[in-house]
């Protein structure tokens, strides 16, 4: 039958037809057997459920991380998830109070406008420098609207959508 492969019994020696992609004594190929292990067969692939991030409590259950900011872990066949270095919860999401200028160097210390949060410290741009968003996470950052090609002459005027450099605050 189709999907399924001839394995030969390893006691009997009879031939029998087996899907190596669901059976846990041939999972994968022929006498792969998960049960020696404990495990389950997920696609051809022997899994413990209790530990494995990819199938974890089930084939297929994947414990991806919710945002960069978490990390998920596998434990005992649930999903666990913590704050990766330098990170912590805040409004029950973990958040870089690194950089964060709602959540500078703690939940709910706002920087307010025109400051920037800079290694967990709310301070001002250098002089010379502006505040401006970065527009995938709405941070605050400092640049130089003379050269920075993504901020020439103002925040978010960007020269590279043309092809082009900020030359002393113009794309050109």
């Amino acid at each position: 039958a189709p999907g399924l492969t001839s394995c030969s019994d390893p006691n009997s020696g009879y031939a029998y037809c087996a899907d190596l992609l669901w059976d846990w004594q041939n999972c994968g190929a022929c006498g792969n057997d998960c049960g020696d292990f404990g495990e389950t067969c997920c696609g051809n692939y022997c899994a413990d459920l209790a530990n494995d991030f990819d199938h974890c409590g089930g084939c297929g259950v994947r414990c991806d991380n919710p945002n960069p900011y978490e990390k998920g872990e596998c434990f005992d066949g649930a999903c666990v998830y913590s704050c990766v270095e330098g990170a912590i919860v805040c409004g029950g999401i973990c958040t870089p109070v690194n950089s964060d200028p709602d959540n500078c160097g703690a939940c709910g210390n706002d920087c307010g406008p025109d400051m920037i949060c800079d290694n967990g410290a709310c301070t001002g741009c250098a002089p010379g420098l502006t505040s401006c968003s970065d527009p995938n996470s709405g941070y605050a950052y400092c640049a130089d609207l003379l050269w920075d090609w993504q901020n020439c002459g103002a925040c978010g005027n960007d020269c590279g959508d043309f092809g082009e450099t900020c030359c002393g605050n113009y794309c050109a």
